[in-house]
């Protein structure tokens, strides 16, 4: 970096600002670099391939994440939604599924089955938030928009998915 760039800060404003002109490196010691890069990989040949329409080296990016253990590297190049095919971006029409990075919705997902603790103590300011929290719940049953009831009676009044729980904050 410092042979193409030796004053990295008035580099970094130039960037910054939209006044750099021209290509931030040189083409010959940026393909050295990529074939560094490429040699390090598992597929070389692979790496080397690029995409036609695509500005960057997917697969090698795709076989990057993958030793990296980045979960979202087969959107890059596997399936037939992937980087690689093509994939709509939404404007003309809708994104398609990509099971590569959002994991297939189900419905009726099972939550938490541990019983509800309203216990505070471990946070820095919990006997603070639960006074607040307790005078403001006082304030509503006064006013008749709230009522005291156990978690248990919460359960028998509102059986199934019926019941939530909503997080309380100050």
């Amino acid at each position: 970096v410092l042979d193409n760039v030796p004053d990295l800060a008035k580099a970094t404003f130039r960037l910054a600002t939209g006044h750099w002109d021209g290509p931030l490196f040189a083409s010959e010691p940026l393909d050295k670099l990529r074939e560094e890069w490429f040699d390090m990989l598992p597929d070389p040949l692979r790496a080397r391939e690029l995409i036609p329409h695509q500005p960057f080296y997917l697969r090698a990016i795709a076989q990057t994440l993958r030793i990296l253990e980045d979960p979202d590297y087969r959107i890059i190049e596997e399936g037939k939604f992937c980087f690689c095919n093509g994939v709509e971006v939404g404007h003309t029409s809708p994104l398609g599924p990509v099971p590569q990075v959002f994991r297939r919705r189900q419905k009726d997902q099972k939550y938490d089955d541990s019983v509800w603790e309203p216990l505070m103590g471990n946070y820095r300011d919990g006997p603070e938030v639960e006074k607040a929290l307790l005078e403001a719940f006082e304030k509503e049953e006064a006013e008749g928009r709230m009522f005291p009831l156990s978690f248990a009676e919460a359960r028998k009044r509102y059986p199934g998915s019926a019941l939530r729980i909503a997080a309380q904050a100050v």
